[in-house]
């Protein structure tokens, strides 16, 4: 936390320590993604550069109520097979 107040950070984020976390430490904002076997969590970025800690069992209860709201189906075996598909980074973006 030292180091990223002392290099005016917006945040931390780290990565397979188990321990899944999205939480605000004064001024930096602290975020963990778990890991992707136990937990089955991972941290997106939104288009508008937000960071979010997502749970898979509540991305895809999402994603399957959006699909059913627009009368788009979505097979079972669709919905396990992407459990195992990375998320890919939107093209053109600097980081």
């Amino acid at each position: 936390m030292e180091i990223a107040i002392h290099r005016k950070c917006d945040g931390i984020i780290c990565g397979h320590i188990h321990t899944p976390e999205d939480k605000q430490v004064g001024e930096i904002h602290y975020l963990n993604s778990g890991d992707w076997v136990e937990s089955l969590t991972a941290i997106a970025e939104h288009f508008d550069v937000r960071m979010e800690l997502i749970e898979f069992e509540t991305f895809m209860a999402e994603r399957l109520s959006t699909a059913l709201a627009k009368g788009t189906a979505i097979s079972k075996s669709r919905l396990q097979r992407e459990r195992s598909v990375p998320v890919a980074r939107p093209a053109g973006r600097d980081f």
